[in-house]
């Protein structure tokens, strides 16, 4: 894989609120106490 586009393609990842919230939501499952709702 082409390391300058893997990393274009994650910073994009790393900026999307989408992501962001997919993350989120998979923390609250598997790290409760971790989020600390």
């Amino acid at each position: 894989m082409n390391s300058v586009l893997f990393q274009l393609w994650w910073v994009h990842l790393a900026r999307s609120e989408e992501l962001c919230q997919i993350i989120n939501d998979s923390l609250e499952r598997l790290y409760p106490s971790f989020v600390g709702n």
